[in-house]
Formats: structure tokens, sequence, C-alpha cells
């Protein structure tokens, strides 16, 4: 009776001290430890552009700004100064990162001119343009995109095959009517999750 008494006292602190372990991951890491997908690039500006380019050679200056209080996270982002445009319509876009089984992309995004922003990822057989437009302002909003908002935008009729996706992303500034003839806008923490 007293050995049974101990192994069951025994399996009870065992069992107490794994949950408390499992609360304690929980607690710190913001989530569950234990998830089915993974964030597959997240994209930090503090020391380069990351091999992100502009649309077009004559328009559009990327630089990494780390002046004071300019970042959202870290200590770095990335800035694209440019002129509007409506028939070449100013952007900047990377062929860096993949983009098949997307489940979500996260980022930061504010400008100083409030515009609309057109976020666009290619179809691999290039049938489908999938372009999200968003309206920025002038503080920083963190937008979230599925991989069922790109769908919606192409009118894609379906179900859709995240799988279509390749590895290309462009943001591309789309204002009809600009308040100013040119614009900034700056980015920070890309997040790819599939």
């Amino acid at each position: 009776m007293e050995w049974t008494r101990r192994i069951l006292n025994f399996i009870f602190w065992v069992a107490v001290t794994i949950g408390s372990i499992w609360l304690l991951i929980m607690f710190l890491g913001g989530g569950f430890p234990f998830t089915l997908s993974t964030t597959d690039a997240d994209i930090r500006f503090d020391v380069s552009k990351m091999g992100w380019q502009s649309l077009l050679s004559d328009n559009g200056l990327m630089t990494i700004t780390r002046e004071k209080n300019m970042a959202k996270v870290g200590w770095g982002c990335l800035q694209f100064d440019y002129k509007f445009n409506r028939k070449r319509p100013p952007g900047f876009y990377t062929t860096n990162y993949g983009f098949e089984s997307l489940i979500s992309l996260k980022f930061w995004m504010k400008a100083r001119n409030p515009c609309t922003v057109g976020v666009r990822l290619k179809d691999k057989q290039e049938e489908y343009e999938f372009l999200v437009p968003l309206q920025v302002g002038t503080k920083w909003h963190q937008y979230i995109l599925s991989a069922q908002h790109f769908r919606d935008a192409a009118n894609y009729r379906g179900k859709l095959d995240a799988n279509r996706f390749g590895g290309y992303i462009e943001f591309r500034d789309m204002t009809a009517r600009p308040p100013s003839k040119t614009n900034t806008l700056w980015i920070d923490q890309i997040e790819i999750r599939r």
C-alpha cells in the first residue's frame, strides 16, 4: 500500500512538472509550442536591403534608414523614395523568397503621403496576377494577407492551390490621384508563413 502511494505521488509530481513547463513555454512563447506551420522567412532590414530592388531603374531610390524612431522592428527599415507615375507605377520587388504553400504574409508599412499600394504575387504558370490593393497611411500599420486574399483579388475560380505561387513579390504604388509629386514608403519585418 505504501509503495503504491509513493508511485502515484511520483507520477502526480512528474505530471505537474511537465504541465508547468508546458504552460511556461506557452506564456513566454506567446502561443502553443507546437504548430503545423512555420515562419519560413522573417525579413528585417537592420543591415541590408535583403535583395529588394526598384521596379523601374529611373524611378525609385531604395535605402536602409536607421534614423531614430523610424524602424518599427529592430533598428533599421527599408525606405523607398519615388515619384508618382500612373503609366509606369513605381515599386519594388524581390525573387529571393518562395511563396509556394503560402499561409500568410505579414508586414509593417507606412507612407509619407497616404497612398494605395498593390501587393503582387506571380503565378508560376503566369496565368493569373494575384494583386491585392492596400490603403497605406502615415503611421505604422501591420498588414496580414492570407492566400485567400490573393485568390479573391485575382477572381480565381475554384479552390486555390497555394503551390501555384512562384518566388516573386512586389509592392507598387497604385494611387489614382496622388496628393503630391513624390512619396516615400517604409516597410519593416516581412514574415512569410508556409
